[in-house]
């Protein structure tokens, strides 16, 4: 949670200062236009990190702290990212899955995982189609996501923080994060 804050929040609440005070400049030198689109840029971090303290918040809460909440969580999320572009999204959850026991670091790594890859098949896949499947495998929780997009080519597409931090969050929880 502390690295969180820090990484995140804190950097985001640095940058609205750094605009705040550059806005505050532009428009002492009457550039109402470039304050205009500071101000823009101060809007969009300030929602950024309301969403991210969201999350955060709603991860440590004891009442939260299960995966069925989590999931119920996540269907709302990917219900409402998808329907602002028209896309179908499903989620099948098995039985197994909702009963195994996940550390509560881990399930605020699996939800901010999982958001992440809604969001990028929202952004990106140009899809109608979205399915989110969470299953238990061997007392493991398996979780992929599919579409009916374009897709992408591994080797050649740019890794952006999204990805990074997909397989930065696998990593920490020893987790396996496959591209397919």
């Amino acid at each position: 949670i502390s690295s969180q804050l820090h990484d995140d929040i804190g950097a985001t609440l640095s940058g609205v200062s750094m605009y705040s005070h550059l806005t505050n400049n532009q428009m002492e030198k009457g550039e109402h236009d470039k304050a205009k689109a500071s101000l823009n840029i101060i809007q969009q971090a300030a929602n950024e990190m309301v969403e991210k303290l969201s999350d955060l918040v709603w991860s440590v809460n004891p009442i939260q702290d299960s995966l069925p909440m989590m999931l119920e969580r996540l269907q709302q999320y990917g219900l409402e990212m998808c329907r602002a572009k028209n896309i179908q999204f499903k989620m099948e959850t098995s039985a197994k899955a909702l009963i195994v026991n996940l550390p509560a670091g881990h399930r605020y790594q699996v939800y901010l995982f999982i958001k992440e890859a809604i969001n990028n098949a929202v952004k990106y896949s140009d899809a109608t189609l979205l399915q989110l499947t969470i299953k238990e495998n061997k007392q493991l929780v398996e979780i992929s996501m599919c579409d009916n997009g374009k897709g992408f080519e591994i080797a050649t597409t740019k890794r952006g923080n999204g990805l990074n931090n997909m397989q930065q969050r696998a990593k920490e929880m020893n987790a396996k994060f496959l591209l397919l």
